[in-house]
């Protein structure tokens, strides 16, 4: 903070020549003059550093008792006294933050924030059709028009706000959550096997039980049904509930190129640089073709600002490395289990992997892994049941 002050309010250093330093530091401390820096270069002179108004201040009292030159002048008010007959310097630079205070009206950059399920792209474009892009007037946004209209045209929306700050614009979105789907349990319903298996464990919460513990089953057998009798006779209809584990067995094959390709880099780059102003691109290079065979691109792009305020103008660096792709024997047989197990376990509902054993092979340019894995897991689900099941113990489908 001092170096700023002192940077506006203009610093000297002064060289004192006198026989008695004491007496000069005496009198600038009874005068209230604060001087920094203090520096002996032989037993007559000093160097010291005060501020501009201070400097005055010593020329006045001590003027004429010791002999007093300005060694170095710094700051604000030299720079401009510099300047003050270079009139086209003056005016460039009056132009100069004349255009930058023009062109903060204007958003120069939007930046959306917030937003996972839908695209940045679809935002943009929307709020490009209400008027707000790139070198709109920030004074002709209005923020609440903005928002409501947001919300109308997205109706994946629940809440969105426009903030303009100087030429930047920051649009921050929550999307809506859909409410949970009401569980329907009125409708009859019969509980099957999802999957064969060895039932290990039966608890039917609703409904008749249509099956025990180490009956082996298939898929599409019926383990519970919505169909009970009834206290009066006859039978009634339930919205059937139950759940049902068993042992369930896999065997799944994976294979992968026994030779693996990959890139090496030869510390070979390409840098091309362009200029983008709003929407107009300058090519700072005349060749645009790469040579190379094989190569990747990075692309940097970077927004210019000029006192915290953002320009129009931004600098777009691609840059190409080159790479060659060399060939090496594969040994991935540790990655085919480890995707085994993931693909296994991803077909399992609400179970786990009780064991897995596996095979490894090669041929015809593959390896090939292939996985026995035992697992336990819940086979039960539900389905309506259909009208020639009611109408087989005498009950109607309701409408």
């Amino acid at each position: 903070m001092e170096w700023l002050l002192s940077l506006f309010s203009g610093r000297v250093r002064v060289a004192v020549t006198c026989l008695y330093p004491e007496r000069f530091m005496n009198i600038c401390a009874e005068s209230g003059i604060a001087f920094s820096d203090l520096e002996y270069t032989d037993g007559s002179v000093i160097l010291v550093t005060v501020s501009l108004k201070d400097y005055k201040r010593l020329k006045r009292l001590f003027g004429g008792r010791f002999a007093m030159s300005a060694v170095r002048k710094t700051g604000t008010p030299f720079l401009l006294y510099g300047i003050r007959k270079r009139y086209a310097l003056i005016i460039g630079m009056a132009v100069c933050f004349f255009a930058v205070w023009i062109m903060s009206m204007f958003i120069w950059q939007i930046e959306v924030t917030g937003n996972e399920k839908i695209s940045t792209s679809r935002i943009l474009a929307e709020l490009d059709s209400l008027g707000v892009r790139v070198g709109t007037c920030s004074f002709n946004v209005s923020q609440d028009y903005i928002s409501n209209e947001m919300l109308l045209r997205v109706p994946e929306l629940c809440w969105i706000a426009v903030n303009v700050n100087g030429s930047r614009a920051e649009v921050k979105v929550r999307e809506a959550v859909k409410p949970p789907e009401m569980a329907d349990s009125s409708t009859p319903t019969l509980i099957y096997a999802a999957k064969g298996g060895l039932i290990t464990g039966v608890t039917v919460l609703e409904g008749q039980t249509e099956c025990a513990v180490g009956q082996t089953v298939s898929a599409g057998d019926v383990l519970a049904t919505g169909i009970v009798e009834s206290r009066l006779g006859g039978h009634r209809t339930v919205h059937a509930k139950a759940r049902v584990t068993a042992r369930t067995w896999y065997n799944t094959e994976a294979v992968t190129p026994a030779e693996r390709s990959e890139k090496e880099y030869t510390g070979e780059k390409k840098t091309k640089t362009t200029i983008i102003l709003a929407d107009k691109r300058i090519k700072l290079y005349i060749d645009s073709g790469i040579s190379w065979s094989h190569y990747d691109k990075i692309t940097e792009r970077r927004q210019l600002k000029l006192f915290g305020a953002v320009l129009p103008i931004s600098v777009e660096k691609t840059t190409a490395y080159e790479y060659e792709i060399k060939t090496s024997r594969a040994d991935d047989s540790a990655e085919l289990e480890e995707y085994l197990l993931n693909s296994v376990e991803s077909r399992l509902n609400d179970g786990e992997i009780l064991s897995a054993s596996f095979e490894h092979g090669e041929g015809d340019g593959v390896l090939r892994a292939r996985i026995s894995a035992e697992c336990r897991e819940q086979i039960a689900a539900s389905r309506e049941l259909t009208e020639e099941e009611l109408g087989a113990v005498g009950l109607e489908q309701s409408t």
